[in-house]
This record gives C-alpha cells, structure tokens and sequence, in this order.
C-alpha cells in the first residue's frame, strides 16, 4: 500500500479526488465537526467572505 503522504498527494491533485477526500472525512467526523476545524483556523476576513458567498449560493441575501 502507498505510504499516507502519497496517498494524499493523488487524491488532493484533482477536484474530484479532492471532492472524494473531504466527502470521506465529512461521513466520518460529521460536517460540522469538520468545518469548525477548518473554519475557525481562517482569518475573520475569510470566514466573512466564504459566509457570504455560501449564504448568496443557497438564495440568501
């Protein structure tokens, strides 16, 4: 078997199998989990700017 890193560096050097490695840590730690991790690492300008966007994406204003 293909050592972690490598593994990694496959799946994350395409949109889909970037898609296929967040989809899989999302079923196995729960999306909210997940996203707290990775959002509340984002500076305050990013975290308002991807707000605003998601928040446009689902009809919102």
């Amino acid at each position: 078997m293909k050592k972690s890193n490598d593994i990694f560096d496959v799946l994350s050097s395409t949109v889909s199998g970037a898609r296929m490695l967040l989809e899989t840590i999302i079923e196995d730690y729960g999306a909210q989990d997940f996203l707290q991790c990775v959002f509340f690492g984002l500076n305050e300008a990013d975290q308002e700017r991807f707000l605003s966007i998601a928040f446009e994406k689902v009809g919102a204003k």
